[in-house]
């Protein structure tokens, strides 16, 4: 099996290419050597970046498109114009192909990214949503298998991080850019069962998105493309503007 995950939630936009939950492959928007860098550039442009990455990546591993088992992308929660971007460069690949789409959960495939030697009895995903606001999911973890404890959840840090205090016994690790922002909340309303990490030192969010994939094409059935949409969690901000009244 060979099985490409796309990424393009975040600050970053990152691809990776998995065999039997083993990257192989892996190529981000702020790389160097391999690793993005600690303070990514808020600007990029995913969709000027996500083909040459993934030509990266095949090119690295000889890999053609007719190569690939199944596909999988980050369909939220994340940044509105980064999910579409994503999610429309896998459905413009797989469109004409037989190669099956998976839509993953953005916060599962960011836990899932960290080893499960490292992770602890729980990870909880957080991600920076603006407005005082953080995207968040929590995780049991029992050997390779995580277990949904908190669903994808839109609140204030304040709000997350207490629910998260009454779910939990003994440590938590923290992942995600939102570590960044709200490390030292987390620290203080974790009463130091909170260890945090940004996640760098760990394989790329896509890579977490292609083993959950992989995953998925062995137990179940692919989405359908045309009614595969990114799931946002809070509506946008951009809204229609109403009809005039006469």
């Amino acid at each position: 099996m060979t099985v490409l995950g796309l990424d393009t939630s975040g600050v970053s936009a990152s691809v990776a290419i998995v065999q039997r939950g083993t990257v192989l492959a892996e190529h981000t928007s702020f790389s160097s050597e391999g690793s993005p860098t600690p303070s990514p550039p808020a600007h990029a442009n995913h969709s000027e970046v996500i083909l040459p990455l993934i030509e990266a990546a095949f090119r690295e591993r000889r890999l053609k498109f007719s190569d690939l088992t199944a596909l999988g992308v980050s369909i939220g929660p994340g940044s509105f114009t980064g999910l579409r971007i994503g999610l429309s460069t896998v459905k413009g690949l797989a469109y004409g192909s037989d190669v099956p789409v998976f839509g993953v959960r953005t916060l599962a495939a960011m836990a899932h990214r960290v080893p499960s030697q490292v992770r602890g009895h729980f990870v909880c995903a957080i991600m920076d949503a603006r407005k005082g606001q953080v995207y968040a999911a929590l995780y049991r973890s029992d050997a390779d298998v995580l277990t949904t404890v908190m669903e994808d959840t839109l609140d204030t840090a304040e709000n997350v991080l207490r629910r998260v205090r009454e779910l939990t016994t003994g440590g938590c690790l923290f992942v995600g850019e939102g570590t960044r922002v709200y490390g030292e909340l987390i620290e203080d309303l974790m009463d130091g069962r909170g260890s945090l990490t940004v996640g760098e030192e760990y394989p790329s969010t896509a890579s977490g998105v292609a083993c959950i994939a992989e995953k998925r094409f062995l137990n179940g059935t692919p989405d359908t493309l045309h009614t595969l949409m990114p799931d946002y969690l809070r509506p946008p901000d951009a809204v229609p503007p109403r009809p005039r009244t006469a």
